[in-house]
Parts: C-alpha cells; structure tokens; sequence
C-alpha cells in the first residue's frame, strides 16, 4: 500500500521512527557472510528485487489517497529472511519514487506501510509455519506460500487501519475502511503469487531457501 497525501505529522514522525529503527536492525541482522559467500543467493535476490520493483507499479488507485499493489514480501521472507526482505523492500520503495515519484516526505510511511508491517507479519506467518508438528512438504509450501500470502495480505490491511485509527489519520481511515475490498479483491492473486513464487524456488533450488529442510519435509521418518 501507497499513501499518496499528506498523511500528518504525527503519523509522518512515526512512520519515520519505525523506518530507522526497521532499517537499523535489518542492516544489522542481516546475515551477509553467507549472502555474499553463494553467488546464487545474491543473483537471485537481485532478481527478486528488480521484480517486485515493477510489479509495485501496478497499482490500483482508490479515491486519490492510496494505492494497493500486490506485495510479494511473504515468500520473500520464507526465502531470505526477514532482515534481507526488508532491505529489498526498501530498495523497491526507492526505485518506485524514481520511476514515479511522489512527495518525498511519504518516503517513510511507504516504508512501514508496503515494507515494514508486510513483512513482520510474514516473519509471524512463517514462524508459524515452522513451528506446526506436521512436516509436510505441502503444509510447508501452501501454509507458507499460498495460505501464507493471503493472511498476511489480510492482517496487513487490518494492522494499516488500526494504525490509522490509533494515530487519528481520519482521512486515510475512512478511505481505508470504504475500500478493504480491495484487499480482499488480492488476496488470492497474491497468495497464488507468493505459492508459486515459493514452490518454484523451493523445488528447483532447495539449497538457497533460507527455512527450508529437506530432511525434515522429505524423509521418511
């Protein structure tokens, strides 16, 4: 999601509070000897970057305040991690400003809205995952991927109003609220992105998921 007005100043310093505490920490935690040392994992999140990028630049308008794209970050964080999404999604952020720019004091709240909620929620989702008795290998690619994808598309939306509603953006709320079907309307164009996305990696190259174990989806045992 894109907010295309002034969303307030309190939202604005919040917003930005979040970014440099969001991008600290990823830039942190983000594990980069073992991102540099597979030449593979790099391309791949080159890739991955450039992508969504452009796939961020379909947007669907509503009443001239906000924008709703499909995300892609679940799968994202199911491959590389969250540290590594949330870096990826910031160069997204800034390669959508170039391409089409709007106020740069949105930069921010572009950043929480489309990077930072998506996927922390995604980190919740895939933690999840990985956390159910059941090691099956499709309970691992639907849960993540395609189920995944869906309830993080919908808790998303639901975070982003209660967010409004805490920080009394009356004017992003009430748009928000008259158009949730949007959410709803993308929700299975994303899952099926983020299941797809996911099952593709996963079964072609296994080694350069980040979660993925094939002595626990795969054995007999």
């Amino acid at each position: 999601m894109l907010v295309s007005i002034y969303p307030g100043d309190l939202f604005l310093w919040v917003s930005f509070a979040a970014c440099c505490v969001g991008s600290a920490l990823a830039l942190y935690q983000a594990p980069w000897r073992a991102f540099f040392s597979v030449r593979e994992r790099s391309l791949l999140w080159i890739g991955y970057w450039i992508v969504i990028s452009f796939i961020w630049l379909l947007r669907i308008p509503a009443a001239q305040s906000f924008s709703v794209h499909l995300c892609g970050l679940t799968a994202a964080v199911f491959i590389f991690g969250w540290p590594l999404t949330v870096i990826l999604g910031a160069m997204a952020v800034v390669v959508n400003q170039l391409l089409e720019p709007m106020a740069w004091y949105t930069l921010s709240s572009q950043m929480l809205l489309a990077v930072l909620i998506p996927a922390s929620i995604a980190y919740g989702v895939r933690r999840l995952v990985l956390a159910l008795p059941v090691n099956n290998l499709f309970v691992y690619l639907l849960g993540g991927g395609f189920f995944g994808s869906m309830a993080t598309t919908a808790a998303s939306a639901l975070t982003i109003l209660a967010l409004f509603w805490a920080l009394d953006v009356w004017s992003l709320r009430v748009v928000l609220q008259d158009n949730l079907w949007l959410f709803a309307v993308s929700m299975f164009p994303e899952g099926f992105m983020g299941g797809a996305v996911l099952t593709t990696i996963t079964v072609l190259w296994p080694e350069l998921v980040k979660n993925y174990d094939d002595e626990r989806y795969l054995s007999d045992r």
